[in-house]
């Protein structure tokens, strides 16, 4: 293979990428590759590439967004950085400074033990006395080689923070720093912290949008700004020129002066919170209870104990949300534009340049080769009108808009065509034997609806039903299907193809333990079961900080629309469905008081057959089999996407803790990163995949480590150890929240690995002492579970027989408030205020709005005094094109009249898709005159005897009582005249 240039200053030899690894990247394509001034290309049929060395891939399996030698070169800046922090370190101890890790350092701290490998400098954060003291005396005080950088010692001081830099000569430079900053190497970033009176108040926002704007003037006085940023005329007219402008007749020394009053307005101990303005975050974001501050405790980084705020967990939440997971591969390299110096770094020895570094060069991988095209057009014509159309503002004729917008057309005519199809079925004949099957959204042949599949099977009356699964993936599902595929009444069906959306409408019986998707309605003629997947450990539903409309649209609808649905038990009856789902009054299905169905294949499954599906699926072991099930808790939903690097440690941790001679570990995950998982040769391999079902797997696992996951709970029943890893438990209770305390659950918990592996050591002493809290759960748990639920549910649902149900009945009167949230009107407080005077001891209410398209709506919504169910209209209607042109179009023209427009939302069963079987007492429809068209039908179509109108316009203060607000519907005045034209 043909040697590239050597890197002389670090004496690693660069080789080109093996050839036979671009040839594997080309399948089945004619490829030239050739090598010209010492660049290798490569030539196929798209054209000409560069080649590139692939992404540095870490020992422990991460993958970052640069090659090797960047990466290793990446390791020795971050030595420099370490040493300044030292060096800082050491100085606040002598002086009895408080400091603590912040920023991208802490949660390299927390996730990695270290810098965070993309990571180019560190940042610390000082309490504001604390920063100003270390300001004077860092200013002549630090050891020699560091500097301070400040608005006192560098008087263009173009940041609002404070800087520690090197002054000796080192290989790294920030450019664009270059005259601006007095030494523009590594350097360490300090932030003050302000005490604020709270952390959401809109002062405290104005007060961060002012620091903003003078540190954009800091900037383009400094000429540092981000000229993309301008590029616009709108944004050079309003934000540069007038910055600029203001720049030009003030001093940074001023401009610095007049952002510390603004940040030190309310710096008094006596509030409850700290914020950072110096952030680039936005300062909510930055507000934080000092508490989650207070003593520092120390944490290891980079092999030293350096202090950190008493809760980092919280704090990260904070600034990152799911602070660990790892962002996309694309995003981890580095941002703040450090250039190698060539010349500085040859004056280095190699044994210098290497000596401190983590990862010797040999021990990092390689990924696949990337490819960069040449450009070899003389002028790329639509790239240079796009940039055109952008600068002048005109981004409608741009040809990225255009193509953003043809896809946008792409998916919607998707969306429209699913719905005709639907609607299209709607009017074929039912197939009275045919049950559809769908279980984790088309992921295989699994979970209670398996059970109870099977358990039909064998009985004889339903020896001449069809049954129809859907499938989202056949290659990933195969060998759970293949058990199935030779009967001749089991078919498969791909999820959202035509044959499953016959299916879905035609099929007499419907059987799903998650959700159907949000554009079915039951027809009347049809019977859905709905199982469920779980038992709630942790807070579900409309009980969801923040997700009162996020965690509950889908699913609400799904509730309304089934005719059977499973309890598991009198708590997830209660709890969940009852009160979290807020089910209770207008739920007019079965609750069956049953357990899960799946439970029956715990008890039922013997040893042989569930060994011999493991054997099948890859996985053969004479040892005692610990399976390690955490609960899924990321944002991301299937997503390939996914960071595994945690799991792969937390199942080496164990085995290397435990007596392997002895005992197995294998993973199990949520589904919905499965697919994630199929992509990791390594996962694989501990990994049991879902071709094996769930309740069958626990019927031969001897130790069970979970969190909050429901998998606990079928468990319970085998009598077997439970131990529970949770890591995040102070982040979890209190962003998620738990319904039962985790010192009530049937095994010992620990946030820590070591602790576990000893509880496995002695597990015989574990299970003598949570005896009778594992007793006392399986009490209220699992009581009914005998091995024989799906046939009590079989004969329930299938035979009309009885069963035992839950009451969902609570006696109010029902009222359905209709009010479209997207749409902007001034009386949007007046409503708020509205639902806070309802009487809900005699009034159960319901709010059916659209799908909140900005942050402000959902606020809005997520503001409404919390027993108020919110149910979303978020799909299209369920009609053809040619239906809705009459509708929408024939109503504003006249041609067609309400009662039309009524017939089709009827054959659509739009108003079933919405609010299932509820029935309620009182429709009231709020701004008829500027609701969306579909709405004034659907309020038509509405079964519901009384149809009172709210017009806002009307509402005075003193009458907020209910009856003054409202008019019957046939008594609507003619000043409302967008409805008198609908009659026919």
């Amino acid at each position: 293979m043909p040697k590239g240039n050597q890197n002389q200053n670090a004496n690693i030899e660069t080789e080109y990428v093996n050839e036979e690894e671009i040839l594997e990247c080309f399948p089945d394509q004619e490829v030239e590759i050739s090598y010209k001034d010492g660049v290798q290309y490569v030539k196929n049929q798209d054209g000409l590439f560069i080649v590139h060395e692939g992404n540095a891939i870490l020992p422990n399996g991460l993958e970052l967004n640069m090659n090797r030698d960047s990466y290793v070169y990446m390791q020795l800046l971050q030595g420099y950085v370490m040493e300044i922090l030292m060096v800082v370190d050491k100085f606040c101890r002598e002086h009895n400074l408080t400091y603590y890790l912040g920023e991208g350092t802490l949660l390299g701290a927390l996730r990695h033990k270290g810098f965070i490998p993309w990571d180019d400098d560190a940042d610390i954060l000082m309490p504001r006395a604390d920063y100003e003291k270390f300001l004077q005396l860092a200013k002549d005080g630090l050891p020699e080689g560091y500097q301070l950088d400040s608005v006192e010692t560098n008087p263009t001081h173009w940041t609002i923070m404070t800087q520690v830099q090197m002054t000796r000569k080192v290989p790294y430079v920030k450019k664009r720093l270059e005259g601006i900053a007095l030494n523009n190497g590594p350097s360490l970033d300090i932030f003050p912290m302000d005490y604020v009176p709270d952390n959401r108040a809109d002062e405290l926002k104005r007060r961060g949008n002012k620091i903003r704007i003078l540190r954009r003037v800091l900037w383009i006085k400094s000429g540092l700004h981000t000229s993309e940023w301008y590029q616009t005329i709108k944004r050079k007219l309003l934000y540069y020129y007038p910055l600029k402008f203001y720049g030009k007749f003030r001093s940074y020394k001023s401009l610095h002066n007049q952002i510390t009053k603004i940040m030190t307005a309310t710096d008094d101990p006596k509030h409850g919170f700290l914020c950072v303005f110096s952030s680039l975050y936005y300062s909510r974001r930055e507000a934080f209870r000092k508490e989650y501050f207070g003593e520092p405790k120390y944490m290891e980084f980079e092999g030293q104990m350096l202090p950190v705020p008493a809760e980092p967990e919280k704090i990260l939440n904070r600034i990152y949300g799911e602070y660990k997971l790892m962002p996309p591969v694309k995003g981890r390299k580095s941002k703040h534009f450090f250039k190698l110096d060539e010349n500085a770094l040859s004056d280095l020895q190699n044994d210098e340049v290497f000596k401190n570094i983590k990862y010797k060069y040999e021990d990092i991988k390689i990924g696949k080769p990337q490819f960069e095209k040449v450009n070899t057009e003389a002028v790329n014509l639509w790239g240079f009108i796009d940039k055109i159309a952008k600068i002048i503002g005109i981004k409608y004729f741009s040809p990225t808009y255009l193509k953003n917008s043809v896809y946008r057309i792409g998916r919607r005519r998707i969306s429209d065509k699913r719905c005709a199809d639907l609607y299209k079925y709607y009017s074929l004949p039912i197939e009275e034997k045919t049950v559809f099957y769908d279980a984790f959204s088309g992921l295989g042949i699994l979970d209670s609806p398996r059970t109870l599949f099977k358990a039909m099977l064998k009985r004889d009356e339903f020896k001449d039903f069809t049954h129809i699964w859907t499938v989202e993936d056949a290659t990933i599902s195969k060998l759970n299907l293949d058990e199935f595929a030779s009967l001749p009444n089991v078919k498969f069906v791909k999820r959202n193809s035509q044959d499953y959306l016959k299916a879905l409408t035609t099929s007499k019986y419907l059987i799903c333990n998650s959700s159907v998707p949000q554009y079915f309605a039951r027809r009347p003629e049809q019977i859905y079961l709905n199982t469920w997947h779980g038992v709630p450990s942790k807070v579900m539903g409309y009980e969801r900080p923040g997700q009162r409309v996020n965690a509950t649209q889908n699913i609400e609808h799904n509730f309304l629309n089934t005719t059977h649905m499973i309890a598991a038990n009198h708590f997830t009856g209660e709890r969940m469905f009852k009160k979290a789902y807020m089910l209770d009054g207008i739920y007019e299905g079965k609750l069956l008081d049953e357990p899960l169905p799946r439970t029956d294949t715990v008890r039922n499954t013997s040893r042989e057959y569930a060994m011999a599906k493991l054997k099948e699926a890859g996985i053969t072991t004479d040892k005692k089999i610990i399976v390690y099930a955490p609960t899924w808790k990321g944002k991301l939903y299937n997503s390939l996407d996914y960071d595994l690097t945690e799991l792969k440690d937390a199942v080496k941790t164990l085995r290397s803790n435990i007596n392997t001679d002895e005992y197995e570990v294998f993973l199990r995950v949520h589904y919905f990163i499965y697919r994630a998982i199929l992509m990791d040769e390594e996962m694989k391999k501990i990994c049991i995949p879902f071709t094996v079902d769930t309740d069958e797997l626990l019927s031969v696992v001897d130790i069970l480590i979970s969190d909050y996951s429901s998998i606990f709970f079928d468990f319970l029943g085998t009598g077997k150890p439970i131990l529970f890893y949770v890591p995040d438990i102070a982040d979890y209770s209190e962003n998620r929240g738990l319904y039962i305390p985790m010192d009530e659950m049937p095994g010992p918990v620990s946030e820590n690995l070591e602790d576990i592996a000893g509880y496995i050591n002695n597990i015989e002493e574990i299970k003598k002492e949570y005896k009778p809290k594992y007793d006392a759960m399986y009490e209220w748990c699992c009581q009914k579970e005998d091995g024989g639920v799906a046939d009590r549910v079989i004969d329930a649902v299938f035979l009309g027989q009885e069963d035992e149900t839950m009451n969902c009945k609570n006696g109010k009167t029902k009222l359905l408030f209709m009010a479209d949230w997207t749409r902007p009107f001034v009386h949007q407080v007046r409503l708020t205020k509205l639902f806070d005077k309802i009487n809900y001891d005699k009034y159960d209410v319901t709010l059916l709005t659209g799908k909140p398209k900005k942050k402000e709506q959902a606020k809005a919504l997520e503001k409404l005094d919390p027993r108020v169910r919110i149910l979303v209209n978020n799909k299209r209607l369920n009609a053809t094109w040619s239906e809705k042109n009459k509708i929408f179009r024939g109503i504003r023209a006249r041609k067609t009249s309400i009662e039309e427009a009524a017939e089709i939302f009827r054959r659509g069963n739009e108003w079933q898709r919405l609010v299932g079987d509820s029935k309620f007492d009182e429709l009231i429809m709020v701004r008829p005159k500027s609701a969306p068209l579909n709405w004034l039908v659907l309020s038509y179509v509405a079964p519901i005897k009384k149809k009172s109108l709210v017009v806002t316009e009307t509402v005075r203060e003193s009458v907020y009582e209910l009856p003054a607000m409202v008019a019957h519907f046939d008594e609507i005045s003619d000043n409302l005249d967008k409805i008198q034209r609908y009659k026919k």
